[in-house]
């Protein structure tokens, strides 16, 4: 008990020196070294439904967003309205400065005496995507209705009546309309609306030829840059005398044509 006590004695100065200087002891001392146990006892005394909740609270707090941060707007009143930012995408089929051929074929809907079929073709250019210029050709052939067949049995002559055989004119064409559409939630096909305006020459079956007002609308739809398929509503005004008894009238033609659309030359643009 005495050795233990003396040893105690010489010992206990040293470990005050290496305290207050922080140097290392060379040794340990059970009575001195402690052991943080308190989360080994927490988990002891935990059960597991008490774990999964602060699991769950450590969670949400960690992914609670923060506060946002102002944002200063003092200079969005400098924007110049719809030039900063682009909410409509330009049009898929380019037309500024190329050629479109289009052939196609058609007939009139409101001949009562006869029945018209429409071969013809159209030239444009254009200056911009939204005007220019198309010369148009048609041949038209004419064959009796039913109707004017029995009013000439019933000696009920339609001669004096005129119909076109065919129409040579140019129009200015503006298209104001373009966007696109689903085809069977398979395909986008883009298309556009055009209207124009025009005048040319009839030639009818009473050998005359009177200028004619030119009205008419339609729709393309562009399969790539340079192939589209475009119908057409063209009505045709004009005033004419026959040639059997002398008489005047006022003639109006609606026709419907369908055909393809080449577009030249290649688009270097887009």
């Amino acid at each position: 008990m005495k050795k233990i006590f003396i040893t105690f004695l010489i010992l206990l100065p040293l470990v005050a020196k290496a305290q207050e200087e922080d140097i290392e002891i060379p040794f340990e001392l059970d009575s001195v070294k402690t052991e943080d146990t308190s989360y080994d006892q927490t988990l002891k005394n935990s059960t597991p439904e008490s774990i999964k909740e602060a699991e769950k609270k450590s969670i949400q707090k960690a992914v609670t967003p923060t506060a946002p941060q102002k944002t200063e707007l003092t200079g969005l009143g400098n924007l110049s309205a719809f030039n900063d930012v682009a909410v409509i995408t330009r049009r898929f089929l380019p037309k500024t400065n190329r050629f479109e051929f289009h052939p196609n074929v058609g007939m009139i809907l409101n001949d009562a005496f006869f029945t018209n079929f429409d071969f013809g073709a159209r030239l444009a250019y254009y200056f911009s995507e939204k005007y220019g210029l198309e010369l148009i050709g048609q041949f038209i052939s004419t064959t009796n209705k039913t109707v004017t067949t029995e009013l000439a049995q019933r000696d009920v002559t339609t001669e004096s009546l005129a119909t076109a055989q065919s129409y040579y004119g140019l129009d200015f064409k503006w298209i104001p309309i373009y966007g696109k559409m689903g085809w069977l939630n398979k395909s986008i096909v883009p298309f556009d609306f055009y209207f124009s305006i025009g005048g040319g020459l009839t030639k009818t079956n009473q050998g005359t030829q009177p200028v004619s007002l030119h009205l008419g609308g339609g729709q393309m739809f562009a399969l790539n840059k340079w192939l589209a398929i475009r119908w057409d509503i063209s009505w045709y005004g004009y005033q004419t005398t026959s040639s059997v008894d002398g008489s005047s009238g006022t003639y109006t033609n609606l026709h419907a044509t369908l055909g393809a659309s080449i577009f030249f030359p290649g688009a270097e643009y887009r």
